[in-house]
């Protein structure tokens, strides 16, 4: 079996018999998949002046999918993609 997603599946377990044997019941048993956890690692911004350039953001997800930000106050900055602008 290859796990290939997160979910719940029933794992069916049969055999059909041969001359000397009738086929088994089948049995049924539930599979439970979880979604893995995951970090996101993000260093500590350093404090900017109100003239400051625009930078860019850079934080790492332990599973490797895309992180995206997003500013709380879009009165003191902005965020478009990795790209962050003083406003």
């Amino acid at each position: 079996m290859t796990i290939i997603g997160a979910g719940t599946t029933t794992i069916t377990a049969s055999q059909s018999g041969n001359t000397q044997y009738a086929p088994a019941a089948d049995k049924y048993q539930t599979l439970t998949v979880n979604k893995a956890g995951q970090t996101i690692t993000f260093d500590a911004l350093e404090d900017k002046t109100v003239d400051s350039l625009p930078f860019t953001l850079a934080a790492t997800a332990s599973s490797g999918l895309t992180v995206s930000y997003a500013s709380s106050n879009t009165s003191v900055a902005t965020v478009s993609g990795t790209i962050v602008t003083l406003t």
